[in-house]
């Protein structure tokens, strides 16, 4: 029997506002909004976006003092609700310091919007992708004096913000604080009971060229460290959604998405790595000798 292990290092934090009917069709509407109405007046969007903070208060209250906020990036150009949400929590605890990752210090690189959700074929060739600016890269070690976090309007699958976060961290920027959310449409990470599950309901269904091992290893790869809902989603496609029409797209995803986070170094086993890497700096930057000047 297949075992997979899950190192908690692997597991960033999310957390933000209640997944409520209300909340998530407000959000729906904004970004509806924003996409065919470009034009349409900030205070308008400010105004739904000041309805998601009291589902946030207890959130923004808890922030440590002079944390920072590193705002994600909206692959349309049309987005505003992140910037909107940091500006109204900034407005509640002016210690808060704003970091708008815009173009000139994030870029991002992939096409499709993270709405293409049940479409396997697309995910698979246009994976979510960022170029991170020398610009930010050069600000590291300031930007990891105060709690770094990495803020949008809404978690789900997390392929956008846990892939901008993985980026970040292989450019030497680590948001320890992890990802802060107006909704959290999900609370929880992959467990292997989840990855044990999903194994043995497509092993059954491999394509010979597909060994035991490569599945295992290709599941571990693309869904370790998500939401559940990543994965939960996926599976929910092979039994009544596009990859039960189409079984082989499945594996196919998952080759290929697996391929490019290796070949990226976003894969699971290296983000743990470069994690403890850069841990075992931040202590020896904080050793009484260090501080002192031993060895000088």
């Amino acid at each position: 029997m297949t075992r997979f292990t899950l190192p908690d290092a692997l597991n960033v934090p999310f957390q933000g506002g209640p997944d409520d009917e209300l909340n998530t069709l407000r959000l729906r509407y904004l970004k509806k909004e924003l996409r065919e109405n470009p034009a349409v007046k900030a205070g308008y969007i400010r105004q739904g976006v000041q309805a998601f903070l009291p589902g946030m208060q207890k959130l923004i209250d808890r922030l440590p003092k002079g944390s920072q906020l590193l705002i994600t990036p909206s692959a349309s150009n049309t987005n505003r609700i992140p910037v909107l949400l940091a500006v109204a929590m900034q407005k509640q605890r002016p210690d808060l310091q704003l970091i708008n990752l815009r173009e000139k210090m994030v870029r991002v690189l992939h096409e499709t919007e993270s709405k293409v959700k049940d479409n396997y074929a697309v995910r698979a060739v246009d994976p979510r992708r960022y170029r991170i600016h020398q610009q930010l890269v050069q600000r590291a070690s300031v930007l990891h004096q105060a709690p770094l976090y990495l803020l949008d309007d809404s978690i789900s699958e997390g392929d956008t913000t846990m892939m901008l976060h993985r980026e970040l961290s292989r450019a030497g920027i680590h948001a320890q604080g992890g990802i802060l959310t107006a909704v959290a449409r999900e609370r929880y990470h992959v467990r292997t009971s989840d990855l044990t599950r999903l194994y043995e309901k497509l092993l059954p269904h491999c394509p010979k060229d597909y060994s035991r091992e490569a599945l295992a290893q290709e599941l571990y790869q693309v869904f370790a460290g998500f939401p559940r809902k990543k994965l939960l989603n996926f599976e929910r496609s092979c039994s009544i959604g596009s990859l039960r029409k189409h079984p082989l797209q499945a594996f196919d995803f998952l080759r290929q998405t697996a391929t490019y986070l290796v070949a990226a170094s976003l894969d699971p086993h290296q983000v743990v790595q470069r994690l403890a890497q850069f841990q075992a700096s931040q202590v020896r930057a904080e050793s009484p000798e260090r501080k002192r000047g031993v060895g000088r």
